[in-house]
């Protein structure tokens, strides 16, 4: 599987590292793996390095990867940081974003690496205050 997935505890978070060519079925099967394997001790922050992934899916497959999370994803609230390192992965990641705004599902897109720690970082410090989104262009 191109995706490989460890647990970064002193962050609570999941870091997800992908490579070649990325399917949706992939990016389900790791997180089907990682949702069964950690049922009830999930950290809600996730961490998706796509820097070496190519990723080439239609709008259409956005919209059904984002209908299968929702139907698998454990009920609370988590966030999602995507580095992301084409323009092509960055739109399809942000048009994931998007569709997944008023969700308790909250996801960021990122070029760097430090900006995406960053942002998990200081939802993490803040946990019990809400998690707003940087404004437009922050996290660009």
């Amino acid at each position: 599987m191109p995706i490989a997935s460890r647990v970064n505890s002193m962050a609570g978070v999941i870091e997800f590292t992908a490579t070649g060519r990325l399917s949706r079925s992939h990016l389900e099967d790791a997180l089907a793996a990682v949702y069964a394997e950690r049922e009830g001790v999930l950290p809600s922050s996730y961490l998706w390095d796509l820097r070496e992934a190519t990723i080439e899916w239609s709008t259409d497959q956005v919209r059904e990867f984002v209908h299968w999370v929702l139907g698998n994803r454990p009920e609370r609230e988590s966030r999602s940081a995507i580095v992301t390192s084409t323009d092509l992965q960055f739109g399809l990641a942000r048009m994931y974003e998007a569709l997944t705004y008023e969700l308790p599902v909250n996801v960021m897109v990122f070029r760097e690496m430090d900006a995406a720690r960053h942002w998990l970082a200081e939802a993490r410090k803040s946990a019990n205050a809400p998690h707003p989104r940087p404004a437009a262009g922050q996290g660009t």
